[in-house]
């Protein structure tokens, strides 16, 4: 099935090879298939084809950066999806460049990233209680505590507590169901 696929796409590909759209295709399909540098190859194109500026053209750098975390290429990946951000700002940009700044140890950049993102997952949680860790050997013990204070916000039973707790409370404010049709002004009391 994997292999009818990409024939499929090989055939787009040389049918519409300005298209932007089947280069992203195809390598989406080769970085399933674990063909890695062919699907860099094909990101690459996609940039190629899009203009600047464009979400278009930060999807290809997106998916670039994507390859390279898949391939080790961490560094290569905080460029592409930087250069993603710089082409036309994007969640997936911050949220991978967070992850490949993670697998460098950049646990800072990375929870800068995750945040840019408005990311919330395990790996998020990781980098705070690392850069906790960070803190904490160079001495730097209360900033540690406060990263590791948010590390803890961050697990999966406090935010299934929040969530519960926030399902359970009652509005912020009292909420009176409005008349159909207006009707006499309550007395000042009452508003």
């Amino acid at each position: 099935a994997w292999l009818e696929d990409l024939a499929v796409l090989n055939r787009r590909v040389s049918v519409q090879p300005r298209d932007y759209r089947v280069w992203l295709d195809r390598a989406e399909h080769l970085l399933k298939g674990k063909r890695l540098e062919a699907a860099l190859e094909d990101a690459s194109r996609a940039i190629e084809l899009t203009g600047p500026g464009t979400p278009e053209r930060t999807s290809g750098y997106v998916l670039s950066s994507r390859i390279q975390t898949a391939l080790g290429q961490f560094e290569q990946a905080v460029a592409s999806a930087t250069s993603g951000l710089e082409n036309h700002p994007d969640d997936q940009a911050y949220s991978i460049r967070g992850e490949a700044h993670f697998q460098l140890g950049n646990y800072a950049a990375a929870i800068e990233d995750f945040r840019a993102a408005r990311r919330l997952d395990p790996l998020v949680q990781q980098a705070y209680q690392r850069q906790a860790e960070k803190l904490e050997a160079e001495g730097q013990v209360q900033q540690a505590s406060l990263f590791r204070e948010q590390a803890e916000a961050l697990s999966p039973e406090r935010l299934i507590q929040t969530v519960a707790h926030e399902e359970a409370a009652p509005p912020p404010f009292p909420v009176s169901p409005r008349p159909a049709t207006p009707g006499p002004t309550p007395p000042a009391e009452n508003r």
